[in-house]
């Protein structure tokens, strides 16, 4: 018997990248461990949206911000 379930991941809103690109993983059924693994691989939750590594970094006082395009 097939049963459809949810599953959660998290999305990049800077470039579109899965926080499970790299996983043995799709998803999980709990948002709390999914939030955990995305902060494990590198993603940050700023005023609500996901960010992976290459869109967030530390200003000088160690706050993370969304990294200005230059």
């Amino acid at each position: 018997m097939f049963k459809e379930i949810s599953i959660y991941t998290i999305i990049c809103d800077g470039c579109g990248s899965n926080s499970m690109e790299n996983s043995d993983w799709a998803g999980f059924t709990d948002k709390d461990i999914v939030l955990e693994d995305a902060k494990d691989r590198g993603f940050q939750e700023i005023d609500g949206k996901h960010y992976c590594e290459n869109y967030w970094q530390l200003d000088n006082n160690d706050d993370i911000v969304i990294k200005t395009k230059n």
